[in-house]
C-alpha cells in the first residue's frame, strides 16, 4: 500500500511556507524556554550550539523528564509548587532550576533527536525515518537551511488525505500486532511516577484503567503542556485525575472524552479519529472494554512505510 499512497509525493508538500522556525541556544537558561513554548504555543524548540550547530530539541516533557531523572526536595515542592510557571520564571535567582542551562536538559525525555531531511526528497523516505528511527519530528531543510519541522501528526493527516484521494483503499484494516502487556496507570497514581514509567518503558502514553481494569481515559506525555498557564510543579506531585482534568479543560474536551477503536477497524476510520479529535494514539478493547493494544501514530505510519 505504501508506494501507492505515497506515490511521488516529496516532503515540500508538507511544508508550512509561512513557517517561522523558533530555536534557542544551548546556553540559554530553561527559563527562556518556557517562555518561547509558551509564547509561541508550540510542542519543542531547536536547540544550537555557539557553531550554530543543532543538538536536538527541548520540551516541557524533557523538563518533566529532568526532573523525574534528579528529583526534586520536598523543600522546593512546598517553596514553589503553589507558583505560576511565570511567578517561577521571576524568581529564577532563587530557584536554581529555572536558570539551568538548556544543554543540561535538552533530550532528557530521550524522545527528541536531531534528524534532518531536504525537502525534495520523498515522503516515503520521510514515513521511514520516523517509523524506523522512531522520531516525534523531522527538520525539513532546502539546502542546508532549517525551514519547518514536520511532525508525525502533519504526516499523518496529510496521508489522510490522498488516502481518500485513492480508489480501492477504503476499508483495509490495519496488519496484525502481536499481543503484548499493556502498561497502564490509574487516577489515583501521582503525576511525576507516571511520568518515570513512560520514561523507564520508553513510551509516550498510557490507557488510565479502573479497578475492574476498564478503559477510563487515557494518560500522554503531552499532558503536561496543559500546565504551561498554571502551577506545573504543583501539579506533577498531584494524582494524575488533577492533571487529566486540567488537560480536559485545556483542550476543550468533556470531562468523559475518551476515543477507542476495534479490531476490523478501517485504517481510514482510525486516522480520521485522531485528526478529528487531535489524539496520538487510540486503544483497543475488548467486550469487556479492557485495553488490549495501543494504536499510535507510529504504528499508523508503519502501515505506509516500505
Amino acid at each position: 500500500m505504501s508506494s501507492k499512497v505515497t506515490g511521488e509525493y516529496l516532503v515540500q508538500d508538507l511544508v508550512d511556507s509561512d513557517c517561522k522556525v523558533i530555536s534557542i541556544s544551548f546556553k540559554s537558561s530553561i527559563g527562556d524556554a518556557l517562555r518561547l513554548l509558551k509564547e509561541h504555543k508550540i510542542s519543542a524548540l531547536p536547540v544550537y550550539k555557539k557553531d550554530g550547530h543543532y543538538t536536538g530539541y527541548i520540551d516541557v516533557i524533557d523538563i518533566v523528564a529532568a526532573l523525574t531523572i534528579a528529583g526534586v526536595s520536598f523543600k522546593v515542592i512546598e517553596a514553589i509548587g503553589s507558583f505560576t510557571v511565570e511567578e517561577c520564571l521571576e524568581k529564577e535567582g532563587e530557584f536554581e532550576f529555572a536558570s539551568l542551562e538548556v544543554g543540561e536538559v535538552a533530550g532528557a525525555s530521550e524522545r527528541n533527536p536531531w534528524v534532518t531531511i531536504e525537502k525534495h526528497e520523498k515522503i516515503s523516505k520521510l514515513i521511514h525515518l520516523l517509523t524506523t528511527e522512531d522520531l516525534h519530528r523531522v527538520a525539513v531543510t532546502d539546502g542546508g537551511e532549517i525551514v519547518d519541522i514536520v511532525s508525525q501528526f502533519r504526516v499523518l493527516k496529510y496521508l489522510l488525505e490522498k488516502l481518500k484521494e485513492e480508489k480501492g483503499y477504503h476499508g483495509i484494516t490495519m496488519t496484525p500486532a502481536p499481543k503484548k502487556p499493556i502498561e497502564c496507570c490509574t487516577m489515583d497514581d501521582i503525576v511525576i511516577e507516571c511520568f518515570a514509567k513512560l520514561k523507564m518503558e520508553k513510551i509516550t502514553g498510557m490507557p488510565i484503567i479502573d479497578n475492574e481494569g476498564r478503559l477510563i481515559g487515557s494518560f500522554s506525555a503531552s499532558d503536561i503542556k496543559s500546565c504551561l498557564d498554571g502551577e506545573l510543579l504543583k501539579f506533577l506531585w498531584c494524582p494524575l485525575k488533577s492533571l487529566i482534568e486540567q488537560a480536559q479543560k485545556h483542550w476543550n474536551r468533556s470531562d468523559d472524552f475518551l476515543i477507542t477503536c476495534e479490531e476490523g477497524d478501517s485504517i481510514e476510520h482510525i486516522m480520521q479519529l485522531m485528526v478529528d479529535n487531535h489524539i496520538h494514539r487510540m486503544f483497543k478493547v475488548d467486550e469487556n472494554y479492557q485495553p488490549q493494544r495501543v494504536v499510535s501514530l507510529r504504528d499508523i505510519l508503519q502501515q505506509f512505510s516500505d
